[in-house]
């Protein structure tokens, strides 16, 4: 249910999986730090290919059969016998198995090619949910404000090596002076299950420094806090170095000491259970996206604004934008005195909350195409009770909103490919379709707003990325209950592709998440202090709309 693998898993360039370069520079660590009788077995030739080759090896689709005189047909065997068919499969928790598995028999057979092989791919693998462009934070300000050249200050960089040009590498051995390489457990399934454990992990550890880094790109630059960041990177760079030499020393000992490791499903099993029960108790507070925003004083009415721990680099239960976009709307009625409450969807799932309409009249809701059932129940009941939403659309299918939507719900549709404003398509695309539409308000959003064209001024369809901010969805009915928001055109075709519900039992307002998406719809072009997520002045008017409709407030000072 909370594992969503996004549209996009096997499609993105090879660099939105990783450190990139940094993963060269984490490889140069290891290797140095590696106690010496590891790494007296290396080859400088190796230790080179380690470095500028295998380091990136997990970035690939290419089959294990093209690396014949690196790989051992023992090897290829085992790889074939357990599926793991590419590169990139390595990445996942059967992968890292198996490449544990194959770093212990080639310790065995010392077998040197082998040994630096898996040792970087284990490298990269329990690095990456460490990089930072995993973070929901960095993520969007990586795919998404980098393509459209949005203006900020210079920061220490987003990839590890930035931090490799001033100093960084000191700061990170120094992280390390007092880290002692350890075996992780002498009982080989406690010792994989701890293995695949780190990459949960490390997840965690990075996410609560996400901000503090982004903190280096404000305009107005901090020395402290510039200072900060690249300590913090360079902390999350110390831990990658340090777990690999942990999974290093542990396959080594085993080898030195004939333990067998064997693949056995059961042990994927209790790591999935472990896994779980971690991410179920992660804290919130780890996100620091939502720094400044948790503690809110307990003053009602208020906003629900319901939102979700990270739980790995590809899995979200709503979009991977919806931290960004969420944090922002939360930032901007903070800003403006209006009261909301943060709710944790773990808390509805547990059903440790209950949403009292009194306390809470409106819930906002980033939705995409993974509700849990707990959610859609827990929303339905609230609706029935006379509570309001305002559901941001980030979906490409609305089959799982039934439950949420009732009678309304068959009028929900997937637009046609061609008049698409964000496609699901990995790539640089729609460019046409994004010239050539527009958007008119209709309605109570026009007499709000005013009536004119709008386009979108910037393309969100970037190259790459999991924030982007699809919705196929277009509403068709003539249902007078259903009440017309937004109109799309390319000239020739109209569709509806927001509205709002409102009758005795529901009352719903619908809007695609690329209207509240910064930087598509308005002509600014400049973070301030990019480590505060920012809702541009269009989308600013959106929230102003369904707070005024929703009668939560009536006078607002416009932009």
């Amino acid at each position: 249910m909370n594992r969503k693998i996004l549209m996009f898993l096997g499609l993105l360039c090879a660099n939105c999986f990783s450190w990139g370069p940094g993963h060269n520079f984490v490889t140069e660590i290891l290797i140095e730090k590696l106690p010496e009788e590891i790494k007296g077995m290396l080859s400088e030739d190796t230790r080179k290919r380690m470095i500028k080759e295998w380091s990136h090896y997990p970035d690939s689709f290419e089959k294990f059969e093209k690396d014949k005189d690196i790989i051992s047909e023992t090897s290829l065997s085992i790889l074939e016998k357990y599926g793991i068919k590419t590169r990139y499969d390595l990445h996942s928790s059967k992968g890292k198995y198996i490449n544990f598995i194959l770093l212990t028999n080639a310790f065995e057979n010392k077998n040197e090619k082998e040994i630096g092989l898996w040792i970087s791919s284990l490298c990269h693998t329990l690095s990456d949910e460490g990089a930072l462009n995993h973070g929901a934070l960095i993520h969007y300000f990586t795919y998404g404000f980098s393509p459209l050249k949005i203006k900020m200050g210079k920061g220490i960089g987003l990839d590890i090596i930035e931090i490799s040009k001033t100093g960084g590498k000191e700061i990170i051995l120094k992280k390390l002076e007092n880290s002692q390489p350890k075996v992780t457990s002498e009982n080989p399934e406690e010792a994989i299950i701890n293995i695949l454990m780190k990459s949960v992990e490390a997840n965690s550890f990075m996410t609560q420094r996400e901000r503090k880094i982004v903190k280096s790109y404000k305009l107005k630059r901090d020395e402290k806090e510039y200072e900060e960041a690249k300590t913090a990177m360079a902390e999350i760079g110390a831990k990658n170095v340090s777990d690999t030499i942990d999974v290093v020393m542990t396959s080594y000992y085993y080898a030195k000491n004939g333990i067998q490791v064997q693949f056995e499903e059961n042990i994927i099993k209790e790591f999935e259970k472990s896994e779980k029960e971690y991410l179920e108790k992660r804290p919130i507070e780890n996100d620091s996206i939502y720094e400044g925003l948790l503690n809110t004083e307990e003053k009602y009415p208020a906003i629900g604004i319901i939102i979700e721990s990270s739980q790995t680099m590809n899995r979200a239960i709503f979009p991977f934008g919806s931290k960004y976009i969420l944090s922002a709307i939360m930032w901007y009625l903070k800003e403006n005195g209006i009261s909301y409450k943060p709710i944790d969807v773990r808390d509805i799932i547990k059903k440790k909350i209950n949403l009292s309409v009194e306390k809470i009249p409106l819930i906002i809701l980033d939705g995409g195409n993974n509700i849990p059932s707990e959610l859609s129940v827990t929303l339905r009941e609230y609706i029935k009770n006379g509570g309001m939403i305002f559901l941001i659309g980030g979906m490409t299918s609305f089959g799982l909103y039934k439950e949420i939507f009732g009678n309304y719900y068959p009028y929900f549709k997937n637009l046609p490919e061609d008049i698409t404003p964000v496609s699901p398509k990995y790539g640089y695309t729609n460019e046409d379709v994004v010239k050539k539409i527009s958007f008119y308000f209709l309605n109570d959003l026009n007499e709000f707003w005013g009536s004119k064209e709008y386009k979108m001024i910037r393309n969100p369809n970037t190259p790459a990325g999991w924030q982007k901010p699809v919705c196929t969805v277009y509403i068709d009915t003539e249902d007078p209950k259903v009440k017309k928001l937004i109109k799309l055109t390319d000239g020739e075709r109209e569709f509806i592709v927001s509205c709002m519900i409102n009758d005795e039992k529901i009352k719903i307002i619908f809007i695609p998440e690329y209207f509240l998406s910064p930087f598509i719809f308005s002509e600014e072009d400049t973070l301030d202090d990019p480590s505060k997520p920012y809702l541009d002045k269009f989308g600013r008017r959106i929230i102003d709309f369904v707070l005024k409709e929703y009668k939560i407030i009536s006078n607002f000072k416009k932009d």
